[in-house]
């Protein structure tokens, strides 16, 4: 919490991707399914690895992380609003960010074009330029 809070006092831009738009990217069943059923599909080696017993994609995860990268490198994959935010530092609720009048200005992701995000995806993976 004291590192985003130092981050967002840093006047560097940022650009949050908040649980509100990684929960509309889940890896589930259906992109499995886009996946292993792709003309080029991505190598068997990473849908394995995205896909076995030890991993929580089989049990309902989301794209957390490669939604916050894809929008990094494609940031049209999800609308951008802009907030004052403030970060909790102390107590049970530490790391919470919190919208605030005197906070820092910062970008925040919303609902990504799922379709959109999961075809960046499956194509990254598969090797092939990402469809914009």
């Amino acid at each position: 919490p004291t590192a985003v809070a130092v981050v967002l006092r840093s006047g560097l831009p940022v650009t949050l991707v908040p649980l509100d738009a990684t929960d509309h990217m889940p890896a589930n069943k259906g992109l499995y399914s886009r996946m292993r059923g792709r003309d080029q599909a991505p190598p068997l080696f990473a849908v394995r690895q995205l896909w076995t017993a030890a991993t929580p994609w089989t049990n309902g995860s989301f794209l957390w992380d490669e939604l916050t990268a894809m929008l990094a490198v494609d940031p049209t994959l999800a609308p951008v609003g802009s907030m004052r935010i403030t970060v909790r530092t102390d107590g049970a609720e530490a790391g919470r960010t919190v919208a605030a009048a005197d906070g820092e200005h910062v970008l925040v992701a919303g609902r990504p074009d799922r379709r959109r995000a999961e075809d960046a995806f499956v194509a990254t993976l598969a090797g092939s330029a990402s469809p914009r």
